[in-house]
């Protein structure tokens, strides 16, 4: 049987006891006598990461049996981070790559963007079409098998076309006696301030 895995300081352990006799069961420091061969007790778990919690049965002659089960403690959120793009980069081409590392004691899930990807190791990568021009923002939200969650975003400006310049003054075909001339028009374009 796989090991549980919980964000939760302690665990409900149930299970079944057959004798003859009449059995009692202990668990570190709590005794419970089963109800028709059944028990159920709450264990601390003591630390993250596989905690092993043992339950012994004593029968009225005295004779033991033990039996333990392991438990994965996981109350930490994963580690995520965006390694690409860079925060306020500007894209000049779609799609854009995304891409990360995550990592955790148990099992992650990624989603940028709300859409699920691959994690391989403790990388991740997706690719990412269809975004208007202009500013925007990539979310990417981390969720492991503890149901913990960490989430992390980046700005970014999607930058597609050339910018378009205005020549304002002098006017096309203007004359002028001076050696110099002041040009001045106007630029558009969603990455020019």
């Amino acid at each position: 049987q796989p090991d549980a895995i919980t964000s939760a300081a302690s665990m409900l352990v149930r299970g079944t006891v057959t004798d003859q006799s009449s059995t009692v069961i202990s668990a570190g420091t709590v005794t419970v006598t089963p109800v028709n061969g059944i028990f159920e007790v709450t264990l601390p778990l003591h630390s993250q990461g596989t905690n092993t919690l043992f339950v012994t049965a004593t029968d009225a002659a005295g004779n033991e049996s033990t039996a333990g089960v392991n438990v994965t403690k996981d109350s930490l959120a994963p580690q995520l981070a965006i390694t690409t793009p860079e925060s306020g980069a500007i894209v000049p081409a779609l799609p854009v790559l995304v891409q990360g590392t995550v990592s955790d004691l148990t099992a992650t899930t990624v989603m940028v963007n709300d859409v699920p990807v691959p994690v391989s190791g403790s990388t991740w990568q997706r690719e990412i079409d269809g975004l208007a021009e202009g500013q925007t923002s990539i979310s990417v939200v981390a969720r492991d098998s503890a149901g913990n969650e960490s989430t992390a975003s980046r700005a970014i400006t999607i930058d597609l076309n050339a910018p378009v310049l205005t020549i304002g003054a002098p006017e096309t075909g203007a004359l002028t006696a001076v050696g110099t001339i002041v040009v001045s028009g106007t630029v558009q374009d969603v990455s020019v301030s």
